[in-house]
């Protein structure tokens, strides 16, 4: 969800706090009433340009954080023996194991990148 308050009060979303109304913020940010509305309740197809617009008329900027979805599917993704095997090939010096992964995650990472330049492909 993308919701200004995220189940707060509409005065979350800082007009109120700065003295305007919701018709005013969204006079200021060039939209309507009711998007605001919908944008305040929780409504998740906001764009980021009427975003930027909002944040400019409040004097606030926009951080976006990516989180983990707790519900996703983990079977989707990759577990650490599928990486180890996908990746053991580039470690012909030495035996890969998971706790380079964890423990070495930069030296891993350039390995993968410089056979993936000469192979061809960029990750």
């Amino acid at each position: 969800r993308t919701g200004f308050g995220q189940g707060y009060p509409a005065s979350h979303s800082g007009g109120e706090e700065r003295g305007l109304s919701l018709s005013e913020l969204a006079r200021l940010a060039n939209t309507s009433p009711p998007t605001m509305h919908r944008y305040e309740t929780g409504w998740d197809r906001i764009e980021l340009n009427t975003l930027r617009k909002i944040a400019a008329a409040l004097g606030a900027s926009i951080e976006v954080r990516l989180i983990p979805d707790p519900k996703r599917d983990s079977s989707a993704r990759a577990n650490r023996d599928e990486v180890l095997e996908l990746v053991a090939s580039l470690f012909w010096d030495r035996e890969l194991e998971g706790a380079d992964l964890d423990n070495h995650p930069d030296w891993v990472l350039a390995r993968v990148r410089v056979r993936s330049r000469r192979a061809g492909t960029h990750p």
